[in-house]
C-alpha cells in the first residue's frame, strides 16, 4: 500500500493517511511509521475494515517514498526492449526514453544489450557501470 500522511502522530499512536491508489480513501494506521509525506507499506495487519484500520506489527516493512521531479515523471528504461518498439512509441509521445535493456541471443547468459540514446554497447551482468564504447 502506498499512501499519503495527513496527520501524523508523534506519540506512535493512530495516524491517518490517504491510499494513494483510491484517491479520497482515509486509512487509519497505528503503530510507529516513518514522518515523510508518502509512504510505502507491505504486511500491514487489518484490524478494522469499516473504517479502514491497520497497525504496524513486528512483520510490517515501511519505507518513506522520496518525491520525484516533474521531469523524472517522463523518463523511461525500457526493460526487455526487443527490437525498440516501446522505446520508439515512447519517444514519439514525448517520454525521454533513458535506456533500453535486453537479453541477447548470442553471448554469455548474462550478456545484455544495452541502448543509450543513439549507441549500442554490450554489457555482462557483472559490469559494475556502463562505459562509454
Amino acid at each position: 500500500m502506498v499512501f499519503t500522511l495527513i496527520c501524523y502522530n508523534s506519540k506512535g499512536s493512530w495516524h491517518l493517511v490517504q491510499s494513494s491508489d483510491r484517491r479520497g480513501m482515509k486509512v487509519w494506521i497505528s503503530g510507529v511509521i516513518p514522518e515523510a509525506p508518502v509512504v510505502a507499506g507491505v504486511e500491514l495487519l487489518v484490524k478494522w475494515v469499516q473504517p479502514i484500520c491497520l497497525a504496524v506489527d513486528s512483520q510490517s516493512v515501511l519505507v518513506p517514498v522520496s518525491l520525484c521531479s516533474p521531469d523524472a515523471l517522463s523518463r523511461v528504461v525500457d526493460l526487455c526492449c526487443g527490437m525498440g518498439g516501446f522505446s520508439s512509441t515512447a519517444s514519439r509521445l514525448g517520454f525521454n526514453v533513458q535506456a533500453g535493456l535486453t537479453r541477447m541471443a548470442f553471448g554469455s547468459p548474462s550478456s545484455v544489450l544495452c541502448i543509450l540514446g543513439q549507441r549500442l554497447s554490450v554489457v555482462t551482468l557483472r559490469t559494475p557501470r556502463l562505459s562509454e564504447s
